[in-house]
Order: C-alpha cells, then structure tokens, then sequence
C-alpha cells in the first residue's frame, strides 16, 4: 500500500506540475483598452526533430485594427524580435494570413489590415538532439494598433512548455490554427501573373490557364512594396473566367527599372467567400483588354544596323470575338500602331494586312472583314547604320476594336527592347 500511495502521489505531482507549465506558457496575455496580445503555442510540449508552432495572437477593439506585413498608405506590421531560445533551436519568419482591403474613412487612403483577432503563425526549428526537460522561449513582440489614431506598443512575452516524445495539440487553439491555415495565400498553383504600366495605371493580370475565375466578382492585390502604385480611388478590375486583371493608379515614385512585383491576389465570390494566391507578377510588354490580349513582338530576337526587320503586332481575341482587317466591311475599325518612338532615322512602315476572313453578322445581311483568335500584323522596320549602343527601344500606341455583338475599343502604349548584333537570329 505504501508504495502504491508513494506511486499516486508522483503521478499526481507530475500531472499538476505539467498544468502549471501549461498555465505558464498560456498566461501571459497583454491587455490595454484597445487591443489584447499573447504568444501562443499550437501545442501543450515540445518534440525534438518536429517543428514547433508558435503564433502572436492579437485582438484589437471594435473598429480598431492591426497591419499585414506591408500596411500599404499607412501602418506598421507586428514583429518579433530578441529571441531568446535554447542552443541549437532557431525561429523563423511571421507567415502572414491574407489581409483586408481597409479604406480609411474620409481619404483616399487604403491600408492593409486585420479587423478582427489574428494570428500570426511562426515555426520554430527543434533539433532532434535537443535533450532538454523543459522548452523556453521568449521574444520581444512589437505591434500597432489603429483606428483614427495609431498606438504602438511592445511586450516580452515568455513561453514553457513541457518535452515530450509526442506532440499534443493544444484544444485551446486547435481551431484558431486551422482556420490561421486556411487564410494563408495558397503557394501550390498554376497561375502565370505579370504586370505592365501605361497611361499612368499599373495593371495586375493573372492567368489561370483555366476556369477558375468563373464565379469571381471582386479581386485585390496586396502589393508587398510601397511606392509602386495608389489603391485608391481609381481601381478597375477585368474579370474573365480564366484571367483577372487589375488596374490602379501608378505611384509617381515607382522605379521605372522595376521588373517584378510581390503580394497577394485576394478574389471573392458573390457570398463573399474569399481564395487567395501568392504571386509575384513580372513586367511584360502584353497588354490585356476586355476579350483581347495584345503584344508588340518582333521576328528576330536581335535587330542588325542597315537591315530591314520585322515587328508585329499580335493580337488574340477571345473565343467568339474578332478584330478587324484594314477594311472592316459592314463596320469595325482597322487596328493601327501610331505615335512611334525609335532612333532618329529609323524607317518603319505601314502594317502589311494579312487576308481576313469573311465574317457574317448574325441575324443580318451585313459582313464583316477581320481576324478570329490570334493574328500577327506585320510592319517592316529598318534603323540606320550609326545608331550607337547596344540594344534599341521601339515604342508605339496601339489602337484596336474587339467585337462579338457590339465592339469594344482598346489602347495600350506597347515597348520593346532589342540587342543589336551583327547577324539576326530568328526567334
């Protein structure tokens, strides 16, 4: 009896010990009359050679808010910082859950914030040698948090948790880390993004490759850097079942090098269910309007000084749509390349029109002259012998209509840059 009630007693000061570390490793909860901030863990222990998941939880008032890791026209985002962590353990970055487009009421200013509790996930590396009894960690967390007025405010936070041969997840936040999870832009997709700028917009344009935006009726890009583009108050959106595009204001000190772009694409559904996608969206000379992708492309990956080449202007019209031969028939209008940019001297000429197709007008007598799907138009191009450098930059405004029942009018200034080279290659 002795040694059973010796037995009992171990295991019942095992089991409180192991309460009060979880009390200790939960407790710590900073509160101020606007926003409450804790450091969390998914699970009750630790387990050598398995990543532990610590997050910030924050939760701010009503009407109050806090930032994504970039706050877009205002804002700073929560970080951690002096960690202090056993040997050999180290902790990653925040993996930021996608964010809400947040006007600020009575300005033209957008942020990019959480309105409500958040938590901010960040893995911490365990090695499988760790040999430890308890794991203890703790960081410095700074944060800010606004409504009308921004207040900061900074924190240690410390956590202890048990060791343990398997984990055990912790019910208290169990459904806070898989909804966390299911907020996080998604990485594993197939969608091709790129962007261009003319007439004073950026535009965003995303590319499905298939039906995937068939029930998309409002889309987002959370840019991750400043001073790219204004979010508001001109934002215009395409929406086609297998691409998005996204237009907004350029920002006057965007770098005119820029070559690629991060963020978040955010699309919703008319229930406002919300996906989201990782993208990092490239320059590309491609101009996209509605039922049209346009392009000035050129016959040879080079160009030869003194040598007649070709340029192009490729158009692509959707399935059921069509552009226009230099005659348009019944109606239409031929599209045009104008106001060229080249070096002094350069010779280009009129587009050579390949032959159209005759094109019914559905429920009439009339006829259409013009191009289904895609077609290349053309223009010969000849830059003189003393041009100086090493590559030449052709620039033009192109000007279209796209027509099914009705006609839709586009135009996109198009650039493209060439090498010169003693001998073209064709590409």
């Amino acid at each position: 009896m002795g040694l059973r009630l010796i037995k009992f007693f171990n295991q019942l000061l095992l089991i409180v010990s192991l309460g009060l570390l979880g009390i200790s490793a939960q407790a710590e909860v900073y509160t101020s009359e606007q926003i409450e901030v804790e450091l969390i863990s998914e699970t009750t222990n630790v387990v050598p050679g398995e990543t532990l998941w610590l997050a910030v939880r924050l939760n701010p008032i009503e009407h109050w808010h806090t930032y994504w890791k970039f706050g877009g026209d205002s804002g700073e985002a929560t970080s951690t910082s002096e960690w202090d962590l056993p040997s050999g353990v180290s902790a990653g970055d925040i993996v930021w859950p996608t964010p809400e487009w947040t006007p600020f009421e009575g300005s033209n200013l957008i942020t990019f914030a959480y309105e409500h509790e958040v938590f901010l996930p960040i893995p911490v590396t365990v090695p499988a040698s760790f040999d430890g009894d308890q794991f203890k960690v703790s960081t410095k967390i700074d944060w800010q948090v606004c409504d009308e007025i921004c207040i900061p405010g900074d924190a240690v936070f410390n956590l202890v948790l048990p060791v343990s041969d398997q984990s055990s997840i912790d019910p208290a936040w169990e459904i806070a880390f898989e909804q966390t999870r299911a907020s996080l832009p998604r990485t594993d997709h197939n969608l091709t993004s790129q962007f261009n700028t003319h007439d004073g917009k950026v535009n965003i344009m995303v590319d499905a490759g298939e039906n995937l935006f068939g029930d998309v009726t409002e889309t987002y890009f959370f840019t991750e850097q400043g001073r790219v583009m204004k979010y508001a108050p001109f934002r215009q959106n395409l929406i086609e079942d297998q691409r998005i595009q996204i237009s907004l204001e350029q920002h006057r000190r965007m770098p005119a090098d820029l070559v690629e772009l991060k963020g978040v694409l955010a699309v919703y559904d008319e229930s406002g269910n919300r996906r989201s996608f990782a993208i990092s969206p490239t320059r590309t000379p491609v101009a996209w309007s509605e039922n049209v992708e346009v392009e000035l492309l050129a016959a040879t990956s080079n160009i030869v000084l003194a040598e007649q080449t070709w340029l192009g202007i490729r158009l692509k019209a959707a399935p059921g749509w069509h552009t226009y031969w230099k005659l348009g028939g019944d109606s239409g209008e031929p599209t045009q390349a104008i106001d060229w940019s080249a070096p002094e001297g350069t010779e280009i000429g009129d587009i050579r029109w390949p032959a159209p197709y005759w094109l019914p007008f559905p429920g009439s007598d009339l006829v259409n002259y013009g191009y289904e799907g895609e077609v290349v138009l053309p223009i010969p191009v000849e830059i003189p012998a003393d041009v100086e450098g090493d590559q030449v930059t052709f620039s033009t405004t192109v000007k279209w209509y796209v027509c099914e029942l009705i006609c839709i009018p586009g135009e996109h200034r198009l650039d493209l840059v060439l090498p010169i080279a003693d001998v073209a290659v064709r590409d």
